[in-house]
């Protein structure tokens, strides 16, 4: 049965599990170091982000448990077909869940962009999936390209280097300022005056500019959480259908 959500209505099983995954709520947002013991393995009291069964509960998958093999899920979730994770609320681009390629080696699942007017892949993320071994795909270049392309995507990226760029050009022009370099001094003059700086003066500017940094960058965060550019949300029953995708003909 589903259960009871916040705003009153019944929430069934798979959209429950599917804003689990998205809300990461049974993982710790630290690192995961702390929590694992001498022998690297993490609480036994952790459960499956997506079914919430205790993770190896019968002592005879110590993977789920272990820091280095982590991911999160119990193995029959590690390995079950593709899922729609999320949608992007800015453009309706799904975030496909695929079993892991090689789960010996890697057992993370691996998350594929699709859109579902795609010709290319037709809304399955990937254009790939080899005779010799169906979990291994070829992600969809169409649906990455048109996903990077999105207008409000590229100014965040490019206002984000602008940012960056300009906090580490005042950096080094404080670290000029403060060794008195000529401003037509050479790189190599340049660089050899900001090591002789004593560390508390590089420190102190080094705070100054980071602090305006953040704030700069926050800024640009909160315009980019109002336009929706990074938010994700749990499909509806019928977005969270993956197309079947069918072998080509060797006719």
């Amino acid at each position: 049965m589903g259960s009871e959500t916040p705003g009153g209505h019944m929430e069934n099983p798979l959209t429950r599990s599917l804003r689990l995954i998205m809300a990461r709520t049974e993982i710790p947002n630290e690192p995961i170091t702390r929590y694992m013991d001498e022998r690297g393995m993490l609480p036994a009291d952790w459960t499956c982000l997506r079914c919430g069964r205790q993770l190896n509960a019968d002592g005879n998958h110590p993977a789920e448990l272990y820091a280095g093999t982590f991911t999160g899920l119990c193995y029959p979730c590690t390995s079950t077909g593709p899922y729609v994770e999320a949608v992007a609320e800015l453009d309706g681009c799904r975030k496909i869940s695929y079993p892991p390629n090689c789960p010996s080696h890697r057992r993370d699942r691996q998350v594929h962009h699709a859109y579902p007017d795609c010709p290319n892949c037709h809304g399955r993320g990937v254009t790939t999936a080899y005779a010799w071994c169906n979990r291994a795909h070829q992600y969809c270049e169409t649906c990455v390209r048109r996903f990077d392309a999105h207008p409000l995507r590229t100014w965040r990226r490019s206002r984000y280097t602008t940012i960056r760029d300009a906090a580490q050009a005042r950096f080094e022009a404080r670290l000029d300022q403060a060794a008195g370099t000529r401003k037509r001094a050479s790189m190599k003059v340049r660089r050899a005056a900001r090591l002789a700086l004593p560390e508390d003066v590089r420190l102190v500017i080094q705070l100054e500019v980071l602090g305006d940094y953040n704030r700069v960058r926050d800024r640009h965060e909160s315009y980019v959480d109002a336009l929706k550019v990074d938010a994700w949300r749990v499909p509806t029953e019928d977005e969270a259908i993956v197309p079947e995708w069918t072998p080509p003909s060797n006719a």
